[in-house]
Parts: C-alpha cells; sequence; structure tokens
C-alpha cells in the first residue's frame, strides 16, 4: 500500500500439479460426441498481479495480468494415443490481462453521475493439446474485448447501464473436440444491460 492507500498492488506466484487429468481429444478414434482422455500429470505455474490506484479522489483504476504455463507433464500412453508431455493445456492462454477505470464527477450539475471503462485481453491457446498423430494443434487467435458502464444515482435510486463487447469485436472463448471435428465457442456479441435498484 503507497500513497496513503492511494496505491495498493497484490502478486502471487503459484504452482499446481495435477495427477489422471482429462483433457479434449484429438484422437482419430473419437467418432462421436464431445471427447475427453485421461493422462499422466499436468502442471500450471505462473504468476498473478494485481494493482488498484486512485490518482484522484473520484477516479478509481484497477489493473491486472496474469502469466500462466499449463502442461502435460507424464502421459505414458503419449506413443501410441493422447497428448504428448510437454504439450499446452487446452483453453489456456499464457497471458490474460484486464484493466478497468471509473470515474465518479461532482459539481456542474453532475452530481452521481459516474462512468466506465475496461479492457480483457486473452492471448491464443491451443484447443486440443498435440499428439504423436497431430502435432500441430488448433490454436485459437487473441482478442481483446472493450466494455462500459454508466451510473447515475438519484435520490435512493441506482441506474447502471452495463455495455459489454462495446465494440462488437468477434472473438473466440475456447474450442472443444466433437465427434472428431475442432469446434469453437464464439465470445458474446455487443449486450446492453439496464438495471435498476432502490434503496431503502
Amino acid at each position: 500500500m503507497l500513497w496513503d492507500g492511494a496505491l495498493t498492488a497484490t502478486a502471487a506466484l503459484f504452482r499446481i500439479d495435477q495427477t489422471n487429468v482429462i483433457v479434449a481429444s484429438s484422437s482419430s478414434a473419437c467418432s462421436t460426441g464431445s471427447c475427453s482422455e485421461q493422462i499422466g500429470a499436468a502442471r500450471s505455474q505462473g504468476v498473478e498481479l494485481e494493482a488498484t490506484a486512485r490518482p484522484l479522489p473520484n477516479w478509481n483504476i484497477i489493473a491486472g495480468y496474469a502469466y500462466t504455463d499449463a502442461r502435460v507433464t507424464n502421459n505414458p500412453k503419449a506413443a501410441l494415443a493422447g497428448p504428448l508431455a510437454g504439450g499446452e493445456l487446452p483453453n489456456s492462454p499464457l497471458n490474460a490481462a484486464h484493466l478497468w477505470s471509473r470515474y465518479d464527477f461532482t459539481g456542474s450539475g453532475l452530481d452521481g453521475l459516474g462512468v466506465g471503462l475496461g479492457l480483457s485481453y486473452v492471448s491464443t491457446r491451443v484447443a486440443y493439446t498435440p499428439t504423436a498423430s497431430l502435432l500441430h494443434p488448433f490454436v485459437a487467435p487473441a482478442y481483446t474485448v472493450v466494455d462500459m458502464g454508466v451510473y447515475y444515482t438519484i435520490k435512493k435510486v441506482d441506474f447502471t447501464l452495463k455495455i459489454n463487447n462495446l465494440l462488437d469485436t468477434n472473438y473466440y472463448l475456447s474450442g472443444t473436440v466433437t465427434q472428431g471435428k475442432v469446434n469453437v465457442q464464439p465470445g458474446t456479441p455487443r449486450t446492453a444491460m439496464l438495471t435498476a435498484s432502490y434503496k431503502f
């Protein structure tokens, strides 16, 4: 904590080891349904950082970053089928970051009005871990999404207008293997939601 609480930051290092992990399968034997298989072991390790700042009394900023290296560490069946050791785990981005800023106006007839703007970034990630027969995985592209919020309070009523994916960006959240084919899950297009709450 710095500047009398105007800036706070946290950092965390992590390492998670798992055994008997189930991952999406890209095996040619997979012909029906969503396919998955059990592997020997996997490891996720990296760092997470987050900071909150208040440059001005009415202005708040939140920023975060995560580096996650998630890979298969052991698969006794890799020579015959299944993911290769060292391959990335599905749908786990190496880099992810977010930034959110909100300003609440005071004076000039704008009391009660607040505006927020945020960015979310996700790097490339694989839809399935490479195998001996399929060395080149399907890679979902990186994306950045912009969100916006408008807040207004009048007496005891709070109004909130949230606009997700403000720029209507086309992006893919994740990928899965179904009936031997890779399917991708598209991200949500631009959406708006207006809510109101009353304080008793």
